[in-house]
């Protein structure tokens, strides 16, 4: 007879996975990752895996996700915190640390070819989603904190962060990284506010 879980295991359950399965994302990506390392890592039966989540590609869908919703989260609150009169350090401070995320967490991942068509072979058509857009609704909601509206300067900026967000992949190469990606970001910031 399968063990039944409370709420609260439940949601340490899933919340355990997702964070093995981030991690695992950033050390292995998705096709080195398989279900026996996540349920080692979590310390949880084969079998309960299969409660919550379908395949691993199913995981490392709702890690995407999840990722999205927490960010936006995060930074729509964040700015509230922020001093309007600093927009540029403020938002090279906001999409820095996005950026960092993404990294750190393994998200950049999801803009390999190879391993974003892994997950999305998995995945049902109604929840298919795109990488871009995603980053897209989100760089939108935090640019139009700041009241830059202009549809061409976004779009640009844009495809640029997103050009740094592909370049994640070979970032762990670059000597001085952090500092390197914080002087694009910054300068992607001054091009769209034209300070």
């Amino acid at each position: 007879m399968p063990k039944t879980y409370s709420q609260i295991e439940k949601t340490n359950i899933v919340r355990e996975l997702r964070r093995a399965a981030g991690d695992a994302l950033f050390k292995y990506g998705v096709k080195r990752t398989s279900v026996d390392y996540l349920v080692e890592e979590v310390h949880i039966p084969k079998g309960t895996f299969y409660l919550f989540y379908s395949s691993k590609e199913a995981l490392f869908f709702d890690v995407y996700t999840n990722f999205f919703k927490e960010t936006e989260e995060h930074y729509l609150e964040k700015l509230q915190e922020l001093d309007e009169n600093k927009i540029v350090t403020n938002l090279t401070k906001i999409f820095s640390d996005i950026v960092f995320d993404f990294y750190q967490k393994g998200i950049y991942r999801f803009f390999d070819d190879e391993n974003n068509a892994i997950i999305m072979r998995k995945i049902s058509d109604e929840d298919k989603i795109n990488s871009a857009d995603e980053v897209n609704n989100m760089v939108e909601k935090i640019l139009a904190y700041f009241f830059i509206d202009d549809k061409a300067d976004i779009a640009r900026f844009i495809s640029a962060l997103q050009a740094i967000l592909y370049s994640l992949p070979l970032a762990h190469k670059l000597p001085n990284m952090k500092q390197a990606l914080i002087l694009l970001i910054r300068g992607l910031v001054l091009q769209l506010v034209g300070e």
